[in-house]
C-alpha cells in the first residue's frame, strides 16, 4: 500500500521514502547471504556507483533486478509488498 495510518489519518508515502526501504532491504540481503559489493553489482547488473545510490535511496530496482535478486537469493523482498 502507499499509505501509512498515523493518528487516524493516511500519509502518502514519496518515491524517496520508497527507494530508500528497498535500498536498505537490499543492503541487508547483501549482508545477511555474505554477498561482497561486487557480487550484488554482477547480480543487479550495477556499477558500484549505481549500487551505492541504491543503498542511498537514490535509485531505484527495475523489475527485471528484482527478478534477478530473487532468483539469486531465493528470498522475496519484502519492501515491494
Amino acid at each position: 500500500s502507499n499509505h501509512l495510518n498515523l493518528s487516524g489519518g493516511f500519509v502518502f508515502i514519496t518515491r524517496g521514502v520508497y527507494m530508500a526501504k528497498v535500498g536498505k532491504e537490499v543492503e541487508s540481503i547483501r549482508c545477511e547471504f555474505g554477498f561482497s559489493v561486487i557480487d550484488m553489482c554482477n547480480i543487479l547488473n550495477l556499477t558500484e556507483n549505481d549500487y551505492r545510490a541504491l543503498i542511498i535511496g537514490r535509485y531505484t530496482l527495475s523489475v527485471f533486478q528484482c527478478i534477478c535478486l530473487i532468483c539469486c537469493t531465493q528470498r522475496p523482498l519484502d519492501s515491494l509488498l
